[in-house]
């Protein structure tokens, strides 16, 4: 049953204050924050720190957004940062595209000396209008049938080698290190960074950094930790495990008399810590949490 303490009440955990018949309304705390399990009504606000209601939220929006019905009336939309957007005018949108119905863009629109304009092109192969026949031009090969590869001059009898005539064992300079971003077999060659591995199976296996510490961590630790009043939860840490197959054992002590029971849970579970959230605020001081990690 709820009590007295200090002038204040303290509920045990699942009870509630409830307001008018049965259930029709209750305050109580869910092991993490208050609720309260209906609506709670209220007037406009008057000041900036005042709690809301829905038709002052409501009546805001409405009066703001349809106050907006010409889109020249919009602000800060002419862009300057990145990924934003400029608006043009029809004057604007003219020069950047077409000028007097002539495809060459007008003062908007500027290329640097790497392109031409449409009337240098125009120009440069005015030459070549008409129909060009292949026949009557200068110098010219057929590349399919004019070249023989047989009849190819300049070069040794042994320059050409087909790929199955190539035999790897007779290629000169087998030995040489040349190629320096492959480790050698003798480990003469160091690694400038980090390799990454697996977990190893065998005792010849390279072992990796998350093994090591697996296997180098205490299997058991533990300790305590004093608790302060109002406190809500408590983090613990301890040295690293390799991974988070391990088992948490916790519990409250005091030396508050009468002492209060508070329940645990665990969140927050990594390799090297874990926190423990209790079922209401802790309200004396001599509450201590002491806990264990057993790893398998």
């Amino acid at each position: 049953m709820a009590r007295f303490k200090s002038n204040s009440l303290y509920l045990k955990s699942g009870q509630r204050i409830v307001f008018g018949n049965s259930d029709d309304s209750s305050l109580y705390f869910d092991g993490i924050g208050l609720r309260l399990d209906t609506v709670i009504s209220g007037v406009d606000p008057t000041q900036a720190y005042h709690l809301t209601t829905k038709y002052y939220v409501d009546d805001l929006i409405s009066t703001t957004i349809s106050g907006i019905d010409d889109h020249n009336e919009l602000n800060n939309i002419q862009g300057g940062n990145i990924d934003d957007y400029y608006h043009l005018t029809s004057v604007q949108h003219t020069d950047l595209t077409d000028v007097g119905g002539v495809g060459d863009a007008g003062s908007q629109h500027h290329h640097d000396g790497r392109y031409y304009t449409e009337t240098e092109v125009d120009a440069a192969f005015v030459t070549f209008s008409g129909t060009i026949d292949h026949n009557t031009m200068l110098n010219t090969h057929n590349l399919t049938t004019d070249i023989d590869h047989d009849a190819l001059t300049n070069f040794d009898i042994n320059e050409h080698f087909t790929e199955a005539s190539i035999d790897h064992g007779n290629i000169a300079g087998l030995g040489d290190d040349d190629h320096i971003q492959y480790s050698l077999v003798n480990g003469l060659r160091a690694f400038t960074a980090t390799v990454s591995g697996v977990t190893p199976t065998l005792d010849a296996h390279l072992a990796t950094k998350g093994y090591v510490d697996s296997v180098s961590v205490d299997k058991v630790q533990s300790g305590r930790i004093g608790l302060s009043v109002n406190d809500t939860s408590k983090a613990v840490s301890f040295a690293t495990f390799g991974d988070t197959n391990y088992v948490i054992s916790v519990i409250l002590s005091t030396t508050d008399d009468p002492a209060s029971i508070y329940s645990m849970a665990i969140t927050n579970k990594a390799n090297d810590g874990f926190t423990a959230v209790f079922s209401g605020d802790i309200i004396a001081s001599g509450y201590t949490l002491e806990w264990l990690v057993r790893h398998d």
